[in-house]
């Protein structure tokens, strides 16, 4: 899944910025994209958006099942204009949430996205207080991915 993210979020970093900069936000395209390269790796038998987990309420952006069959869930969280201050916590609040649901699941992981110096700054500060758990996977033309796992 790394490669899949960073092949599309550092592709064209000047893309991704004017699209983190617009109002809506732009994590639903990725996560379309996202899929469509899952789905084009030939890595997964099966690549399902907004799979339920827990109660079946509670969706995961995607539950991929690798040729494996040991199914993950993936979370995307993408920096959209007016983000800045609240991205990296609303990122976290999706990690406890999901650390807390992950019946049927081994393996979950959560990416952030950001875009700008603020939201990039509290990733950071989330980064160092997370004793190693979290993981600036890459970092381009102020553009910086970062992974966190979940482990049942």
């Amino acid at each position: 899944m790394d490669d899949i993210l960073k092949g599309i979020v550092f592709a064209d970093t000047n893309k991704t910025k004017s699209m983190a900069a617009l109002n809506g936000g732009w994590e639903g395209w990725l996560q379309i994209e996202v899929a469509l390269a899952a789905i084009a790796s030939g890595k997964y038998t099966q690549v399902v958006r907004e799979g339920g987990y827990g109660d079946g309420k509670l969706r995961w952006d995607f539950v991929l099942t690798p040729n494996t069959n040991v199914k993950f869930g993936v979370e995307l969280k993408a920096e959209s204009a007016g983000q800045a201050y609240t991205i990296a916590n609303a990122w976290w609040a999706d990690v406890t949430k999901l650390g807390n649901q992950m019946q049927g699941f081994r393996v979950g992981y959560a990416y952030l996205i950001t875009v700008s110096a603020d939201a990039t700054a509290g990733a950071n500060q989330l980064l160092n207080q997370s004793g190693g758990e979290i993981e600036m996977i890459k970092q381009q033309d102020a553009v910086s991915l970062y992974r966190y796992i979940l482990r049942l």
